[in-house]
């Protein structure tokens, strides 16, 4: 993998390896606005009636 970074450094420069960092994580976003869509809706719900009758120290 360093190899590659370096082959890429010699050839192409900077730019290229900018955009293929920016091509290569463009995946994960759409796993990431997942994650964040069931945190909302689990936050969204939980109650405080299920929780209210127990003693928290």
């Amino acid at each position: 993998l360093a190899l590659f970074a370096i082959i890429l450094l010699l050839t192409g420069g900077l730019e290229s390896i900018k955009t293929i960092s920016v091509a290569a994580s463009f995946p994960f976003l759409f796993i990431l606005i997942a994650i964040c869509c069931s945190m909302q809706k689990v936050l969204k719900s939980d109650t405080k009636e299920k929780y209210k009758d127990k003693i928290i120290d």
